[in-house]
């Protein structure tokens, strides 16, 4: 699982190199150990997505495309910008995550929204805070899902995470 992770963190610096980069990943992963590898790279202007796939796993990564990855399972509020979704199967355990912006403005319609997605479950904990920015954290092991929704000046960042 080590090297999946150093291979996310070396796709996203190197993209830029194309099949280069896929070779030269692939080579990195396989000899730290993470059997036989797959990178595939994707570059279209500004977004960048790439696959891995290990003896240990897969992982997919969309940066900057503004679509969640394929089978996010956890609603999302319309009106956002999609700046990062990833997932991970690492021996059955699944993952995904994502980070999506919203205007300012949209603070409470986020905290009600989520209120509403997690309203009938039973182990629902919530944490709030406010001040200069405000936090509310929503997290769920019967969903299998957290929220955590970030106000400041400059807008609200949308933080979700399944799985391990």
């Amino acid at each position: 699982m080590r090297s999946l992770a150093a291979l996310a963190v070396f796709a996203l610096v190197s993209v830029a190199c194309g099949s280069a980069a896929e070779t030269i990943a692939e080579q990195a992963a396989e000899q730290s150990g993470g059997g036989d590898v797959d990178v595939e790279f994707d570059s279209d202007g500004d977004a960048i997505s790439y696959d891995v796939e290990t003896e240990d796993g897969s992982a997919s990564v969309d940066v900057g495309s503004g679509d969640l990855v394929e089978g996010f399972p956890v609603p999302v509020p319309d009106g956002g910008d999609v700046l990062f979704s990833g997932s991970s199967d690492m021996g059955g355990t699944v993952g995904y995550s994502a980070t999506i912006s919203y205007p300012a403005g949209d603070y409470e319609r986020l905290v009600d929204f989520y209120t509403e997605q997690f309203a009938d479950l039973s182990d629902t904990q919530t944490f709030s805070t406010s001040g200069d920015a405000s936090t509310t954290t929503f997290s769920s092991a019967e969903a299998g899902w957290s929220v955590s929704i970030v106000s400041s000046s400059g807008g609200v960042q949308l933080a979700i995470t399944t799985g391990a």
